[in-house]
């Protein structure tokens, strides 16, 4: 009888620990989908934030330290599906979200893990930021923005007046912490925000670090310099240089930068004003430039290569001043035309002015002229190692209503 009794405490206690396990198994199942559901809800998130702070690589986590806990990663598809946040260009279409939930350890020792994925459909595109930011007052004539991408591009004033005096039309939303004036056929296809109803961030200075161009796939230029350094000079012309056939230094620093085949920093801030003459130059890779001036004459920039390329104007380290005292302007005083294959940064912390000017990418300004006929083609841009775009206005509630919902599985270990 006491064999028997033995027996039957034996099976329950074992089933009992079997339903236990069980139990606990079911629960830390139920726990990684949950964990890897969150995942894919904290990502998407993020990317509908306007502007978004996406990384660059497309990975989010969890906070340290917690359980449950996700890792998503983001997909952009183009040509083809790549690890990296959307940029908003035309071609990215579909962005993929995959997110794996942990949970803590059973009672066997094992790590459950679960994967979701879900694929996204974007109408219209990202925008990382306005077309252009002027952190001081703006002054414009027949002035015009337009986004080749097909999503509205805003113009930011930080701080001070927006005044159109002549025709032209903002083709996204006009935001200014001061006063606007639009006269003589002047117009915003989209909303105007003024005065109080507007909370901008102060400006973001930008520190030259060589290794945060180097992760963005920048290469040193030679064993000596990781930098194209112009040779020093009061004023340095490159129009001049194009011409000088004599084999010196400066003919040798335009054949240096004309044959770059890989992304390049070219400093010319040895050069108290940097003038690119009136000439069209071609370029068959990306360029990042550091000036402490620069004057442009009836100057183009073209793709020889075909391919698509950028280009980043850059007065780094110092604070925004005011135009009459700082130095490092950037002063348009003949036409500048960019190759469609080309797209523009341009950063000061001084003076940017336009004349005849059609430019292609973002602009980055303490304030902004605009003296005859311009226009800026939003391209999207950043500086590597820079967030400029937290000069964004407040209250920049997630948008869900480009993004469609195409697909959502779950995902086996291994399944792609």
């Amino acid at each position: 009888m006491m064999a028997v009794l033995l027996v039957i405490t034996l099976t329950v206690t074992s089933s009992s620990l079997q339903a236990l396990t069980v139990t606990t198994s079911i629960r830390a199942g139920v726990q990684a989908q949950a964990a890897a559901e969150a995942g894919i809800d904290a990502a998407l998130a993020e990317l509908q934030r306007t502007p978004s702070s996406c990384p660059t690589d497309g990975l989010f986590q969890s906070p340290d330290g917690t359980l449950p806990a996700y890792t998503s990663t983001v997909w952009t598809h183009a040509t083809g599906w790549v690890q990296k946040c959307p940029t908003g260009a035309a071609d990215e279409t579909e962005v993929q979200i995959v997110s794996t939930g942990h949970a803590g350890a059973d009672s066997a020792g094992l790590k459950t893990t679960r994967v979701v994925e879900s694929i996204f459909t974007i109408s219209g595109t990202v925008s990382p930021g306005p077309v252009v930011y002027s952190y001081g007052s703006a002054v414009v004539n027949q002035f015009s923005t337009k986004d080749s991408l097909g999503s509205p591009v805003d113009v930011v004033v930080a701080t001070g007046d927006y005044t159109c005096t002549s025709s032209g039309t903002i083709a996204g939303n006009l935001i200014v912490n001061g006063a606007v004036s639009l006269y003589n056929s002047c117009s915003v296809a989209g909303d105007v925000y003024a005065n109080g109803t507007v909370d901008i961030a102060s400006w973001v200075t930008f520190a030259y670090d060589w290794s945060d161009f180097e992760k963005e796939g920048f290469v040193p230029f030679s064993t000596d310099s990781n930098e194209l350094v112009a040779p020093g000079s009061k004023k340095c012309q490159l129009g001049s240089w194009v011409q000088d056939n004599s084999g010196d230094s400066l003919h040798q620093f335009y054949e240096d930068l004309r044959n770059l085949t890989k992304p390049t920093i070219v400093d010319v801030r040895q050069c108290d004003t940097f003038d690119f003459g009136s000439i069209e130059m071609n370029v068959k890779s990306d360029i990042a430039f550091l000036f402490h001036e620069v004057v442009v004459n009836d100057f183009s920039v073209v793709a020889s290569d075909g391919n698509d390329h950028k280009i980043w104007f850059i007065a780094p380290g110092v604070e925004a001043l005011g135009a009459n005292k700082c130095s490092s302007n950037f002063t348009v005083n003949g036409s500048v035309q960019f190759d469609t294959e080309i797209s523009a940064m341009l950063y000061t912390p001084c003076a940017v002015v336009f004349n005849r000017t059609q430019w292609r990418g973002q602009i980055y300004s303490e304030s902004f002229v605009v003296n005859n006929t311009s226009n800026v083609d939003f391209v999207p841009m950043s500086i590597p190692g820079t967030d400029l775009y937290g000069a964004m206005p407040a209250g920049s509630d997630p948008d869900d209503s480009r993004w469609t919902l195409l697909s959502s599985r779950d995902r086996t270990n291994g399944d792609k």
